[in-house]
């Protein structure tokens, strides 16, 4: 998927869910959509730096690097960490859902009488299925993505050691 497309979908869920003041958990999360999406592709452009560094001239810190990124273990322990992540955010973002529709009316009787919301109500009303709709698309680009990133991107491959 591209990058573009996932950047402006998490942050339109952080921003959508962050103005909807009922959902301000599901906000939260999508700040963990952006780790989870960016973290990897972080260290995926650190190993390719290292790599080109390497075709030019051999350095023994570029060497490790590499050597050590494409280690076995190493890839395993990325692959279990990455896969443990994944599960985590989705399994938060289930509870999170849950949370708020068994507390909703406590969240409204809340935010009537501390925010005094009663002239924006129906907006928020929007903001929040509107919330649920694109957070919940963003999750699934989200999990699509770090499946395709386990099966494709060599750091995550464990091929050697089994």
């Amino acid at each position: 998927m591209k990058i573009k497309l996932m950047v402006t979908l998490i942050t339109l869920s952080l921003l959508i869910n962050l103005i909807s003041l009922y959902n301000i958990g599901l906000a939260y999360l999508s700040f963990f959509f952006f780790i989870q999406f960016f973290l990897p592709r972080i260290m995926m452009k650190i190993i390719s730096i290292a790599e080109k560094y390497e075709e030019k001239e051999s350095k023994p810190f570029t060497r490790f690097i590499i050597a050590l990124v494409y280690h076995p273990i190493i890839c395993l322990i990325n692959r279990i960490s990455f896969i443990i992540s994944t599960i985590m955010l989705v399994v938060a973002s289930l509870f999170m859902v849950v949370l708020q529709f068994v507390f909703k009316n406590e969240i409204h009787h809340f935010l009537h009488h501390t925010v005094q919301i009663g002239n924006i109500e129906v907006f928020l009303q929007i903001c929040l299925y509107a919330g649920y709709a694109i957070f919940t698309i963003a999750i699934l680009c989200v999990v699509i993505d770090s499946v395709k990133l386990l099966k494709k991107e060599k750091i995550f491959q464990v091929k050697d050691l089994i």
